[in-house]
């Protein structure tokens, strides 16, 4: 009995390679599209996902949401510019009320910290993506004065301008943000009952 099921599975097996001819392996075909890919114009303007309008070409300033702020300004001429410009969520203050920071309204991409030391305004911080940061900085002010690299291997890119008397320091740092630091070009007054 086992030899007649071997030879009849032998004919069915040898009667399918007869009949279905030897397997080929699958081919790929290029069709032709059914629609256009392409369509926008080229343009060669660049277009920046999350800081779009952010920095204004000239001279160095505060980017425009936080157009208002100048360093040296009192802290109660620079909180309701940063609670006016913060998205809904907490007020994170920090180092006993020194620091506020929250992320950008209209910006989720973008946090921004007010430091204080004392009533004034001594920095201002932004975090952004560091993809887009180099970038924007250098079309908005041109290329950087220098750049350098930090104590923990981070690149440092530095614009600075006497006229406005402002100083950015842009610290990639290398997780897919970027810092940018404003701060004075020349020494602010001291605060209040503080020796300068």
């Amino acid at each position: 009995m086992n030899t007649r099921i071997r030879s009849l599975s032998v004919v069915l097996t040898w009667w399918c390679a007869a009949a279905c001819g030897t397997p080929e392996p699958p081919r790929s075909v290029p069709t032709t599209p059914t629609m256009e890919l392409n369509t926008t114009e080229d343009d060669d303007t660049i277009k920046w996902a999350v800081l779009d309008g952010f920095y204004e070409e000239g001279p160095i300033t505060f980017p425009a949401p936080l157009s208002e702020l100048r360093l040296g300004m009192t802290r109660a001429e620079a909180e309701p510019v940063f609670d006016a410009r913060r998205a809904a969520g907490p007020k994170r203050p920090r180092a006993g009320g020194a620091v506020l920071a929250a992320v950008l309204l209209d910006h989720p991409d973008v946090g921004f910290a007010l430091i204080f030391e004392g009533d004034v305004l001594h920095e201002v911080d932004l975090t952004i993506p560091s993809a887009e940061a180099l970038l924007v900085l250098t079309s908005a002010w041109g290329p950087p004065q220098s750049t350098t690299v930090d104590a923990e291997g981070h690149s440092v890119a530095t614009w600075s301008d006497a006229d406005v008397g402002l100083k950015v320091l842009l610290t990639d740092l290398g997780d897919g943000r970027a810092m940018a630091r404003y701060l004075a070009e020349t020494a602010l007054p001291a605060a209040e009952g503080q020796d300068g």
